[in-house]
């Protein structure tokens, strides 16, 4: 389920930005083997390049265009993925076969609570009980001692 969400959730992100910018710019080859990436990521507003509009893409990246460009990406994500809700999309009969279960769960489980009282109260008794017992037990045991000591003969 978690798996699905996050397909959903990132077709979301996706389709949302594709039509915020404009894509890959003229230095990037579009045969290049990374040119979707980068298109995208111009076209989604995650990529800027650089001020004099190229992408420079054969020229290493510092740490510091490295972490501007993962706090965008992060940033924009945690936007995008708080603004969706998912919601169940199942047939309508699937639906209602699933409340008229859910239904009769209730009905059983409202059935069973005064039994679920009735077996409390029986095992607090029997507890009540035991422990009475036990008491009647060393009761005679000390009752058996005392008799024995006064008739050592028995």
């Amino acid at each position: 389920m978690r798996l699905l969400a996050s397909l959903v959730a990132l077709a979301s992100i996706c389709s949302a930005v594709c039509a915020q910018s404009k894509g890959a710019p003229s230095d990037v080859p579009k045969d290049h083997w990374a040119y979707k990436a980068v298109d995208d990521l111009y076209r989604w507003g995650l990529l800027d390049g650089y001020p004099d509009g190229t992408f420079s893409g054969s020229r290493p990246a510092t740490r510091y265009e490295m972490a501007a460009l993962m706090d965008k990406v992060f940033s924009d994500t945690k936007d995008r993925l708080g603004s969706i809700k998912l919601t169940y999309q199942g047939e309508p009969q699937q639906l209602a076969a699933l409340r008229v279960q859910l239904e009769g769960l209730r009905t059983q489980v409202n059935a069973i609570k005064p039994e679920k009282t009735g077996l409390d109260a029986l095992n607090a008794l029997m507890a009540r009980l035991r422990s009475a017992l036990d008491q009647l037990k060393q009761s005679t045991a000390d009752l058996r001692q005392s008799i024995e000591k006064e008739a050592p003969g028995h």
